[in-house]
């Protein structure tokens, strides 16, 4: 039997394997949440019914999850006329008109969360743009997406 020997081959593919386990175990493990603190976000309710919101207004405290855990408190909500794409028949080019039996609304929420360095969380649902937000209050259930992140920490 011939001893065998460690190659340049050899040693490389070890490097790559090494190098492949610290990138997977470094940038796919979820990072824990270290702070707790409170974070405002704005959700739109995208083209609902007129009137749907008329309930909500600055200082309720609504449920944002589907178990009744978790609770924020609206600091803010505007309504503006929804707009829907229409095609001209004189131009026969697409248009926005405002809707008459629609609106949309923005709510700004502000709830207390983990912080961490690249992650926000309320329980186990991560606050970031374009997430589905349940919504609902008194009178009201509706659901929107988050919009805009106001800020991530108080002080």
């Amino acid at each position: 039997m011939k001893n065998k020997k460690l190659t340049f081959i050899d040693i490389l593919i070890i490097v790559v394997a090494v190098a492949a386990l610290v990138f997977a175990t470094q940038f796919f493990t979820p990072e824990k949440p270290q702070e707790n603190s409170s974070v405002e976000f704005v959700v739109m309710v995208n083209s609902h019914k007129k009137g749907l919101l008329d309930n909500a207004s600055a200082g309720d405290i609504v449920v944002i999850d589907y178990t009744d855990k978790y609770k924020a408190e609206i600091t803010d909500i505007k309504t503006q006329n929804s707009k829907v794409t229409v095609l001209d028949n004189i131009s026969n080019k697409y248009i926005l008109k405002t809707s008459p039996l629609t609106e949309d609304t923005y709510i700004t929420l502000k709830a207390d969360a983990q912080i961490g360095d690249n992650v926000i969380k309320i329980g186990n649902s991560c606050v970031r743009v374009g997430q589905h937000f349940p919504v609902r209050g008194k009178g009201y259930t509706t659901g929107g997406y988050i919009v805009d992140i106001i800020n991530e920490q108080e002080g």
